[in-house]
Order: C-alpha cells, then structure tokens, then sequence
C-alpha cells in the first residue's frame, strides 16, 4: 500500500546456556516485575545507536557450530533494565520476548547493534543513555474513575483503557485512582540493561511496514502497526474457512478499517494479493509485520483489532516479503 493508492487511516529467569553464567545476569531477581506489572516498551525502539554507551563481551563464549544473529534474521529478546541503585524498572523476561528484524531499520536501535554477532542463549550488559529523550509531563498524570478503570486495579499495576493509552496507577482512591500516562522511562538517565537472545524465529512470510502518521507518538506507530498486522490475520483466516466466499468477508468489515478501500472493491482480494505481494488465502502461518524505521516485529494478538481514527493524514508504504 502505497501513498498513491490509498492513505491508512490515522488511528523466566534470564537463563543463559551453560554454566558460565556471570552473577550480574540474576541480581535482584526477587525486585523483578510479575507479569501482571510487565510495562509496556513505548519508546525502547525510538532510541539511535548514540544512545549506547558500553557493550559487555557476550558470555558463554560463542561456539563455533552455533548459528550467529546476522542481517535478515529476527531474533527473540529478553532484556531486563536497571536503574543506577540497581532495582529494576522494566523486564519482559517471563513475557513476551521483543522481536527484532536486523539490518533493515534505516536507525538500528542499540538492540539490534548488540545482538548482531551473537547466539541463542548468549547474554550482554549494556548501558543506554535515556537523557532528555523522554521528558516528563505532568499533564500526562490524571484521575481516573474507578468505573472506568479495570477490575482489581491497585497502585504499581499497568493498566491500558479502553481508548487504548496504557498507564501506571500511582495512587488509589475511594472513588478513582490517579494513573501516570508517561513512558516508563521518563525522566530516567542512565539505565543498565541485562540482554538475552533467546531464539531465532522461523523463516515465513513478512509484511514491511513504513506508515507514518503525522506527529506521531511511540504509541501511535505501535496502534497502527499492530492494527494492520490484526486485520491482515482476520482476512488470512475468514479467506480460509471451508466453504469461503468472497462475500463472507463482509463479516468483519467492522473490525477492518486499514485495508478496506482495497477488500471491497471488485476483485479485492486478487488487488490485496498483489498490493500485499501475498496471497493470504494460501498463507499457512500468521504473518508477520516488520517495521521498516525500527525493525520492530508485530504478531498478530488475539484482542479485537481497534479503528484507530486520529484524523491525521499517512503515508504509508506495505510491501510483501516471502523469504
């Protein structure tokens, strides 16, 4: 999808291999968040690479009848980060890894630039510099109604609402909860970050993503991404029904709101399958949605895809990619 042809509306442990594991890797291990407290990563994949500062050797030490991360591979991460007086801030270890696509973000992050040369089951330390590149803004702390907020809110839980902002609930009340809407990381400076990568995803068919919307947020790009990536699965699997027709696809017309202008029209899916370079109905897997600023990788969720509807105009390029 191209700006010429349509605008997308705006809407564990760390275990390490071996035995040669450094104690670093398992330090305050009962400070580490529960998955119910996992923060969102908003921000992490805006960093450049002058944001690192130091990179620790990769330990256990590499072994040569290993495969080693290279340009084209997408890796899985577990990262866990750590303020100056070493308690932990964030961690998705536990979760869900952060998946990357290496070599093709026009700006790699400080992620990718560390796990290049590394192996499944080697681990790193890195110091990234948060400096003045996520402001805190007190507008962005507000009150919220109780009503409003999720069963079993409490002070310290990440919550995300229905309008899709996510946020940490600072403070409870008899009748609402004040939630801190800032990035996690505002107003951090320095911050050690213990790295693992954990596997290799499997070779199948990606989706190069690179909308933009105007003024855009962190969150807006994840919304829009994970949206499309959404609606492509919702397509992938209503084409695949036994007994499908092309006027079944009106059933989740609701849900879809990106590719529509392309679905209904005369033809769509023969338009979508080569717009897309894919032909879903054909597609085995889920496919992937690889952002090409980042190289951030989006998997379809099983959450209803939101219509993101922000009035800003994008520019947006999709392109398939089936390796």
């Amino acid at each position: 999808l191209d700006s010429s042809s349509t605008n997308l509306p705006g809407t564990s442990l760390l275990g390490v291999r071996g035995s040669r594991v450094p104690r670093w890797m398992f330090r305050n291990q009962v400070e580490r968040p529960s998955r119910q407290k996992l923060t969102p990563r908003s921000g992490l994949f805006c960093l450049d690479k002058d944001a690192l500062l130091h990179t620790s050797n990769a330990v256990p030490e590499i072994d040569p009848q290993m495969r080693v991360a290279r340009s084209g591979d997408i890796v899985k991460i577990y990262f866990t980060a750590y303020t100056g007086d070493g308690s932990v801030l964030d961690s998705n270890v536990g979760g869900t890894p952060m998946e990357i696509k290496l070599g093709i973000a026009a700006n790699p992050t400080p992620f990718e630039l560390a796990v290049k040369g590394m192996q499944a089951g080697q681990a790193k330390r890195l110091k990234l510099n948060f400096t003045a590149r996520f402001p805190y803004d007190t507008n962005k702390v507000v009150s919220v109604p109780l009503a409003n907020a999720p069963v079993g809110v409490k002070p310290g839980l990440w919550i995300e609402m229905d309008t899709g902002y996510r946020g940490r609930v600072a403070k409870m009340g008899e009748k609402a909860c004040l939630v801190d809407f800032n990035n996690p990381y505002a107003s951090q400076s320095f911050l050690d970050f213990d790295i693992q990568l954990h596997e290799f995803t499997p070779e199948g068919s990606t989706l190069d993503f690179s909308g933009k919307l105007e003024e855009e947020t962190p969150e807006d790009r994840e919304k829009m991404a994970q949206t499309l990536v959404n609606e492509v699965e919702a397509i992938r699997l209503t084409t695949q029904r036994v007994g499908f027709r092309e006027d079944d696809l009106s059933s989740i017309s609701s849900s879809v709101s990106m590719l529509a202008d392309i679905l209904f029209q005369e033809n769509g899916l023969s338009i979508l399958a080569e717009t897309l370079g894919l032909e879903l109905r054909a597609e085995p897997d889920p496919v992937l949605l690889v952002d090409t600023e980042t190289g951030r990788v989006y998997r379809p969720n099983d959450a209803r895809p939101p219509i993101l509807n922000t009035g800003k105009e994008v520019t947006s390029a999709v392109k398939g990619d089936n390796p």
